[in-house]
């Protein structure tokens, strides 16, 4: 996948896990873009590799474009590097392994799969028949791309916690309220009308 749909990605997981209460904040949503790009860093043709050829260049030319850099062997490297934000900001490192494990996953829609036991060489994909697989960087993956924006969009309103919001749950409430005063506003009318007519006639009694 590209960078782009990767990022795209990215943004659904993090408005979806602010929508629960697990807000990334600023740093956060940074280290969760970060951690999705970076398992493209083993060839210099990706996003990210442009900007540290010198090391996606040797990654590359050492292990080959998606091998240890896409594998649970990888996460585990990438978690042992970065392991000086437990110092820090531990959030970020969470956010960081969550935006490279959401690649991962991504990944394993493409036709090449992902080795996630790498150096077993056993590719995984996230759908059997390879026609439904998506083509790096084909019209599919563009749909995706599309996809993963319009449900982002659509989300993040849902997800703000504020004064009147609180993510997902309080925006289900709402909805089942409204639902409830719509739907229950015939019935109050015609519990007051009976209740009118009622009085009413022992008026005229």
């Amino acid at each position: 996948m590209k960078a782009a749909t990767h990022a795209a990605f990215a943004g659904v997981v993090g408005v979806t896990a602010a929508g629960f209460g697990a807000h990334p904040g600023t740093v956060g949503a940074g280290a969760l873009l970060l951690g999705a790009l970076l398992p493209d860093v083993d060839t210099a043709h990706s996003g990210l590799g442009r900007w540290v050829r010198p090391v996606s260049t040797r990654l590359e030319r050492k292990f080959g474009h998606r091998t240890l850099t896409h594998s649970l062997l990888g996460t585990l490297v990438v978690a042992c590097v970065f392991s000086w934000l437990l110092l820090l900001n531990p959030a970020a490192l969470v956010w960081l392994l969550i935006g490279y494990l959401s690649h991962l996953l991504l990944d394993t829609a493409n036709v090449s799969g992902v080795p996630l036991l790498w150096p077993w060489r056993l590719q995984f994909w996230l759908v059997g028949n390879r026609a439904w697989r998506v083509p790096y960087g084909s019209p599919q993956e563009f749909v995706w791309f599309g996809v993963f924006c319009a449900v982002g969009a659509a989300l993040t309103p849902l997800s703000i916690d504020g004064a009147s919001t609180r993510g997902f749950t309080g925006s289900s409430r709402r909805l089942t309220g409204r639902c409830r005063t719509i739907c229950g506003g015939p019935t109050r009318m015609r519990s007051l009308r009976w209740s009118t007519g009622r009085t009413c006639l022992r008026g005229r009694a």
